[in-house]
């Protein structure tokens, strides 16, 4: 919710014309007005909302991977924005950018993955939207693609989860609870080019399950934590999304267990996984399948019905989408 009117509203980076905007919801999941945030973050790649101010709205994060920089945008109030304030220039080819508190001293510090120079780093926020210099976490994440922030081992601290391409790797950092990283624990080196992942409880059973989503083997799949952050074998849900890109786990048909919602690049197949529970899981259900270059997904009540619509960023025709939610696991068109 960008502008505090109560209904949530969808942010987007666009690496060809390095924009940062917001686009306002009028509360029915109608979409009619953007708001450019900036034009100053060169072929933005990953943005992130947030409060990194402590002043109760939601401020913007960007990631663009150009001019390797890791910025933020204060919101002013009411979905107004100041200008580009910068947290690093030092992450090269920057590609995903997360905010968590990492340190435990209640506001959220900045969270980076870099390809070029493979490294997952993090920046404390000091308090008024201020932040630290750059504390390197790992320089060993070949191609580092995705970052985020979660509890893997059940200490009750926010470890640190990446994604690297080329060594088909997800590992994540454990935290001591200071922010200070230890020894990587690998959960796979197998998700063939993976791009992104997810972490979220998809068995049930109270700890922190990974998916992962990679185009080298078309693959959709999942790793079973097995408490204390050991992770089982790669569990296949679909090796037939042309180019897996992006996942996302949620409750799409409302029976309260996570389901599975994934795009994939070359088809620009969305498509779901229904969660039969202990994590099993159906076949795949396509929800659409657009013109190529699927390149992100999440979801979101954007139209106030109290169920969670797919929302889907198509780069091979610069469309956004959303998917009205009908609760029953059947989707409306665009």
């Amino acid at each position: 919710d960008i502008d505090g009117d109560g209904d949530p509203d969808v942010v987007m980076g666009a690496q060809g014309n390095d924009k940062v905007a917001w686009w306002e919801n009028d509360g029915t999941g109608q979409f009619d007005l953007q708001h450019v945030i900036s034009l100053e973050a060169d072929g933005a790649q990953s943005v992130f909302a947030i409060d990194l101010d402590g002043d109760l709205d939601l401020d913007v994060l960007s990631a663009s991977r150009l001019d390797s920089k890791v910025a933020w945008y204060e919101n002013l109030g009411g979905g107004e924005f100041g200008p580009q304030q910068l947290i690093s220039t030092n992450a090269y080819s920057a590609f995903s950018v997360y905010a968590a508190d990492l340190d435990g001293d209640l506001d959220p510090d900045v969270i980076s993955a870099s390809a070029d120079d493979d490294k997952i780093a993090w920046h404390e926020n000091l308090g008024g939207g201020n932040f630290g210099p750059q504390q390197i976490i790992s320089n060993n994440a070949n191609y580092a693609e995705y970052v985020t922030a979660a509890d893997m081992d059940g200490d009750l601290d926010l470890d640190v989860l990446s994604a690297s391409r080329l060594d088909d790797k997800i590992a994540w950092y454990p935290n001591d609870g200071s922010g200070n990283f230890g020894t990587p624990v690998n959960v796979t080196t197998q998700a063939d080019e993976v791009h992104a992942a997810y972490v979220a409880d998809l068995d049930g059973d109270n700890d922190l399950d990974v998916l992962s989503a990679g185009d080298g083997g078309d693959l959709v799949a999942w790793y079973r934590n097995n408490g204390a952050g050991s992770f089982g074998p790669q569990q296949v849900l679909s090796n037939t999304q042309d180019g897996a890109r992006s996942v996302t786990a949620v409750d799409l048909d409302g029976d309260e267990d996570l389901d599975v919602l994934a795009l994939s690049s070359f088809d620009g197949k969305l498509a779901w996984y229904e969660n039969l529970g202990s994590g099993n899981f159906g076949p795949q259900q396509i929800i659409t399948e657009q013109v190529g270059n699927g390149s992100f997904v999440t979801a979101a009540d954007l139209d106030g019905d109290e169920t969670p619509d797919p929302i889907a960023l198509f780069t091979g025709n610069n469309r956004t989408a959303y998917f009205p939610n009908n609760g029953d696991g059947s989707f409306e068109a665009p």
